[in-house]
């Protein structure tokens, strides 16, 4: 009797502390968390690395099974950031400028915003000042080689008749590519927007010459984004002799043997650096696009840059004379496509004006013209249909090359601005 006393005494202890330890463990599984975080000193009393190395949470994890199981020791531990740390961290991150406004709708700090959103688009405009940062000859690398290697022409004294081109065969889009153009790496053209048809048959004359109307007031623009660059024998500091004086000389032939009127604009843009030099001119060709609104053709005239051992001459009526180069730029990329904000409306027209211009130096100067290099950013040729940029001879050439490579330069010029 005694025995089955103890037993039964036993056995309700035993019992007893089995509801003890399961009410525990329920208690423990259904409080929160966050409630135990901030209300229980130990749960976060550690070394500093979480809630997970606390005193408390190392004792539970290794004695209550049920903790661990449950989760409870892998708590998610957010920090709060002050608004203005985030608004920091978006722009830095250089998210899309109207999402970060939506979101920052409820701070206070308009003015920071409009600032950052700002930086963001100068420093995206920047990316076109970018391709001047290149070593000179580099962007040259990929099919350049060509052009750099035509040979000298034995003679082509003075050529009046021009050898007119079979423009037919070029409705093969690759025959007119290898014949007439070098396309960068960086970006890509295709078949329809270089339609010889289209492209040649593009009215580009002057307003003058289509309507026989006088015009008061310049109808082409010549300006220098780069007007440092010189030439192989060039005195430092004669501006005769670097690209300027170049574009005088091309200035006063189009005025005094073809009657062209010209605006030869010697600002300045590129004195501290290069880098910036097209974002710094931009402004001034709008300013001068308005107070000349007779203006129809921008010509920025460069000089090229090319390994030292090229010398880019061929020999036009028995003189030495130094090759030139039109550029298109494409305002595209092969790794981003169009450039949305280097948006060019008259990127056609312009195709269409250097296309006509090499068909007339291939007539009239064979050899003299290398071929037309498209390339990716914008350089400026937004404004006007007729917009041009020539990298006329290079590093290379003396000065002597370049002033004789001027007269033809203004011929065909003049030949497709009168219609001729």
């Amino acid at each position: 009797m005694r025995i089955g006393k103890k037993r039964f005494f036993i056995r309700m202890i035993q019992t007893g502390v089995l509801l003890v330890m399961a009410g525990i463990l329920l208690f423990l599984y259904q409080i929160p968390w966050k409630w135990m975080q901030e209300n229980v000193p130990l749960l976060t009393y550690g070394s500093g690395s979480g809630a997970r190395d606390s005193v408390l949470c190392k004792v539970m994890t290794e004695h209550i099974p049920l903790y661990t199981y449950a989760g409870c020791d892998r708590p998610t531990v957010t920090s709060l950031q002050s608004k203005f740390s985030r608004e920091e961290i978006v722009l830095l991150e250089a998210r899309d400028e109207d999402t970060v406004a939506e979101e920052m709708t409820d701070v206070d700090t308009e003015t920071e915003i409009e600032e950052e959103k700002q930086e963001l688009f100068n420093r995206k405009m920047e990316e076109e000042n970018s391709a001047v940062r290149e070593t000179e000859g580099e962007r040259k690398k990929e099919g350049e080689k060509r052009n750099e290697e035509q040979p000298v022409m034995a003679d082509s004294s003075n050529i009046k008749t021009p050898q007119l081109l079979s423009m037919e065969q070029y409705k093969d889009f690759d025959l007119l590519l290898r014949d007439f153009y070098v396309v960068d790496k960086s970006t890509y053209i295709s078949a329809e927007e270089l339609n010889y048809e289209k492209m040649l048959n593009q009215d580009l004359r002057l307003e003058s010459v289509r309507t026989g109307r006088e015009v008061n007031g310049p109808q082409v623009l010549i300006y220098h984004t780069h007007s440092q660059e010189a030439y192989l024998d060039s005195v430092p500091g004669d501006k005769s002799m670097t690209v300027v004086g170049a574009g005088e000389k091309l200035a006063a032939l189009l005025e005094e043997e073809y009657g062209i009127q010209v605006l030869h604009h010697t600002g300045e843009y590129d004195v501290a650096g290069r880098d910036y030099a097209y974002a710094n001119v931009e402004p001034q060709l709008e300013s001068l696009l308005r107070e000349y609104p007779t203006i129809e053709v921008v010509i920025d005239l460069h000089r090229d840059g090319v390994a030292e051992n090229t010398h880019l001459v061929t020999e036009i009526d028995g003189k030495p004379t130094a090759q030139f180069m039109f550029f298109n730029g494409l305002s595209r990329l092969k790794s981003t496509g169009e450039i949305e904000y280097l948006k060019n409306e008259n990127r056609q027209g312009n195709l269409a004006f250097s296309f006509q211009l090499q068909v007339k130096c291939m007539e009239y100067y064979p050899g003299l013209a290398r071929s037309i290099y498209l390339k990716g950013y914008r350089y400026n040729m937004q404004y006007k249909e007729k917009s041009l940029l020539v990298e006329l001879g290079a590093q290379t050439n003396t000065v002597e090359e370049i002033h004789n490579a001027i007269g033809p330069l203004a011929h065909v010029i003049a030949m497709v601005l009168c219609g001729e």
